[in-house]
C-alpha cells in the first residue's frame, strides 16, 4: 500500500511519478521517474513534505544527479545504491528505457 504523485504533460498524459509506502521505522520513495532532475526533486519532495518529521529512505544511483539535493533536505547519505538488473538473453532481451523519462530512485536497492 502505497501513495503516488505523478506530473502530466500538456496533453494531460502522466510524464512522471514518485511513489511512496510504509518500509521498516518509516517509508522508501521510489521509485521515482522523470524526465529531468528538477522534476524527479518536484516529485520526491512531495513525499518528504508529507512526511516531515519521519525517516524516509530514497535509494537512488551515482548517475542519478539526486545526492547534493537529498543532503540539503537533510537525507543522510549512508550507502551506494546499485540498480540491479538481469542479463538479458537471445530468447529473452531487455525491455527498452523510454526516451521521455529515467528512473531517480529505486523501487528499493534489490529491485531496481
Amino acid at each position: 500500500m502505497g501513495e503516488a504523485v505523478v506530473t502530466r504533460s500538456v496533453n494531460g498524459r502522466v510524464s512522471g511519478f514518485a511513489i511512496c509506502r510504509p518500509f521498516g521505522r518509516g517509508y522508501v520513495v521510489g521509485p521515482a521517474a522523470a524526465a529531468d532532475v528538477q522534476t524527479a526533486e518536484r516529485l520526491i519532495a512531495a513525499h518528504l513534505h508529507r512526511h516531515q518529521g519521519s525517516f524516509v529512505r530514497v535509494d537512488t544511483t551515482a548517475e542519478s544527479g539526486l545526492a547534493p539535493w537529498l543532503a540539503a533536505q537533510g537525507l543522510a547519505h549512508v550507502g551506494g545504491g546499485v540498480a540491479m538488473t538481469r542479463p538479458s538473453s537471445a530468447r529473452e532481451p531487455q525491455p527498452s528505457a523510454s526516451k521521455d523519462v529515467r528512473t531517480f530512485a529505486l523501487a528499493a536497492q534489490a529491485l531496481g
